[in-house]
């Protein structure tokens, strides 16, 4: 008989920005993350030949990797928001590498899944009516690999 199954929460990943000039991180959370959907989108070409009796090919050639971040936004006081939402709002209107952050992402449970890139940073805030919070949606699209790494959580 097998042993029950947890079930696994969409809330499990952590979200840190490098805010550091130097060659050594300075890991910041992102707080304040209500929905973080990562992902990888393949690039797959046709491999179709006369040898294959009639039946389609294909291959993976490449993969992009990009991360959707939904956040509340989150403050101190009147002018001081999160250090991390900040860090990653200061690059959006930025280009080349002044517009592009150093991320990493894990599981906070010390699950296997954890992982390292550089993205182009896109801030797009939601708005909303008298009675709404601020929302705010962020797009961090992947400038070459996304690297696996050892969960800092594990």
């Amino acid at each position: 008989m097998s042993a029950p199954l947890d079930t696994a929460l969409a809330r499990k990943w952590k979200l840190e920005v490098d805010t550091s000039a130097t060659e050594t991180p300075t890991w910041v959370p992102v707080r304040g993350i209500t929905n973080f959907t990562p992902g990888t989108t393949p690039t797959v070409q046709s491999t179709d030949d006369y040898d294959s009796d009639g039946w389609g090919a294909d291959e993976k050639t490449m993969l992009k990797w990009a991360n959707a971040v939904q956040l509340l936004r989150k403050k101190s006081d009147a002018t001081t928001y999160d250090p991390g939402q900040e860090a990653l709002r200061a690059k959006s209107d930025q280009f080349g590498s002044a517009g592009t952050a150093h991320i990493r992402w894990y599981d906070r449970d010390g699950g296997p899944e954890a992982f390292e890139g550089r993205a182009n940073v896109s801030w797009e805030p939601q708005g909303g009516a008298t009675a709404d919070v601020e929302n705010v949606t962020v797009n961090l699209t992947g400038k070459g690999a996304r690297t696996a790494i050892t969960n800092p959580a594990a």
